[in-house]
Formats: C-alpha cells, structure tokens, sequence
C-alpha cells in the first residue's frame, strides 16, 4: 500500500471543530478528503514518505477542506512516530487553521500596494504625515528622489506659519474624520507657486496630504481677469461704436459709445441679431 494511503488512528476535539467531521467519520479512512485537490493529497504522501526515509520533523502550509467544501489554509507540523526500538509507528500531524492570518496578509499586503500605487500615481506631492507634523513619507515631483523625509517635519520643509496651518488642518481631519481643503501661496526653487491641499485621515495617529500645484491655473485667472477689465473699460470708455456677436449674429456686448449713438438701453438689445440695427 502507498505510504500516501495511511489511515486514520486517532484526532483530537480540536480536528472536529477545524474539519467539522466527528471522529468516529474519520477513524480508520484515508486523508484523501480532507485535501482542496489531488495534488495537494500527492504533496502530503511525498512529505511522509520523505518523513518515514529521513526521519525530519516538516513544518508547511496546505490547502485543506472543510466537510461542507470550504477549502481553508492550514499550517501544519509533521512527524513520524517511533516507538522505543526505534520502529516507525505512524505520523503525527497538528495542523492549525491560518485562514485569518493569510486573509490578514492578504489585506495589508493590498494596503500597501495601494499606497505604493497612490504614491507613484501623484502627479505634485502626496505626504504621510502625524499629527506632530513628523513626515512618514513622501513622494512627488517637486521632492527629490534622494530625499528621505522620513521622521523630518513640516518645520523644516514649510515657512512657520504654513506649517502651523497645515497643522491645524491635519489635526482637524483627525478630530473630524472629514477631508480639510485650503490653498497657500509658497517660495520654491525662487518662484512663487500656488498650491491647494487636501488633508485625509488615513490612520487613528496620521494623514495623507495631497498637495497640488495650482500655480499655471492661478496665472491663468490673472490674465483672465486682467483681459476682463481691459475689455470692459474698452467698451465703457472708447468713443468707438463697438460690439461683439455670437457665431449666430447675436449681440452679447456692445460699447457704451454704440447705445449712445442708436439711443438703445443695453438690455434692448443685447441677444437680438446684428442685422436688425
């Protein structure tokens, strides 16, 4: 007989309770079932003949099943039995379901890949950070890939009075649970940059710290402002009949100039078409 076919002798409550088999179901049958596949049942008979021939004690994890056909991971201790003339009796196993653990891992395992991914992801910068301001870690395109800011502060990276509303606002996602948002303007590399922030609990003792760089957006609202006023005083200002239409002829602004000239008040006739004046 395969030395893989050994039967049954004797399990403790505790087999009963992880297998969900009373014993007297087991006592003097295979192991056959008890395995997730008939691989994993080949592994098992190869490591107790190699226990039979070399007399090692083997410690390793195996794919189990449960009576109702849950398959589970066990880690299990193996030996063989010698009784005092030195003859092999049998084989002791003691398995111990580590289902929770491997889900355990499994999940901080998907944790931290996430956080690797949001990390390398950022486009600006994303910190790490506790509520003293120490930095765990840090990542982004205005840092230094040399740069190690682990246990640095927000005191040597921002301006006092920044780093002390960044604090408050790391302190406050921690009292809260909610995301803080607020912008700063900083000094970096000798020009002055924009930025918005965003600060989230991540931890019960430290948060993740968005931050990015607005500076192109802002200048673009200061151009835009700029041109804003400039057309409007054109337009107020200019003893000039202008105005400016839609792609359909339709009037959307006019000179002051213009209303005076054709004796219009402004709301007669912005939106109607060029062509009827």
């Amino acid at each position: 007989m395969p030395i893989w076919n050994v039967v049954f002798c004797k399990v403790n409550p505790a087999f009963s309770q992880i297998f969900d088999y009373p014993a007297r179901a087991v006592l003097g049958q295979t192991t056959e079932h008890l395995y997730a596949s008939p691989e994993a049942y080949r592994r098992q008979g190869q490591r107790c003949y190699s226990l039979h021939t070399e007399g090692n004690i083997s410690v390793y994890e195996e794919h189990y099943r449960r009576r109702e056909g849950q398959v589970f991971v066990g880690e299990t201790v193996g030996t063989v039995i010698e009784n005092f003339s030195g003859q092999k009796m049998g084989y002791l196993g003691i398995i111990r379901d580590i289902s929770d653990r491997q889900q355990a891992d499994l999940a901080l395992e998907q944790s931290e890949s996430l956080s690797r991914a949001l990390l390398q992801a950022v486009p600006d910068q994303l910190l790490w950070m506790k509520p003293d301001g120490t930095y765990l870690t840090a990542k982004g395109r205005f840092l230094s890939s040399a740069q190690d800011f682990s246990q640095t502060t927000v005191y040597e990276y921002l301006p006092l009075e920044l780093a002390k509303q960044q604090l408050y606002h790391v302190r406050r996602s921690l009292q809260t649970g909610e995301p803080q948002r607020y912008e700063h303007q900083v000094w970096r590399q000798g020009q002055k940059h924009y930025e918005n922030i965003c600060v989230v609990p991540y931890s019960e003792d430290s948060v993740l710290i968005g931050v990015r760089d607005i500076t192109a957006a802002k200048r673009l609202e200061v151009r835009l402002r700029v041109t804003q006023e400039r057309c409007r005083l054109l337009y107020q200002k200019t003893p000039i009949m202008l105005h400016s239409t839609d792609q359909e002829g339709r009037l959307v602004n006019v000179s002051d100039y213009w209303l005076q000239q054709l004796g219009y008040a402004r709301h007669a006739v912005i939106g109607r078409n060029f062509s009827e004046f």
